[in-house]
């Protein structure tokens, strides 16, 4: 995820599937921010199992 398309990526969170195929996401790194909603479309998810 990225609040800007000039600013690289930030790994989120899903911590909700809500209606009409949005996410509610937490940044990763950053858990004194607020979660906030994406649509599904707009993210790249990783496998589960991906190991990071």
């Amino acid at each position: 995820m990225t609040e800007d398309p000039l600013e690289g990526w930030f790994e989120a969170t899903v911590v909700e599937l809500k209606p009409d195929n949005v996410l509610r996401l937490q940044w990763r790194h950053y858990l004194d921010l607020p979660p906030f909603n994406r649509r599904l479309e707009d993210v790249a998810l990783l496998h589960p199992s991906m190991k990071l």
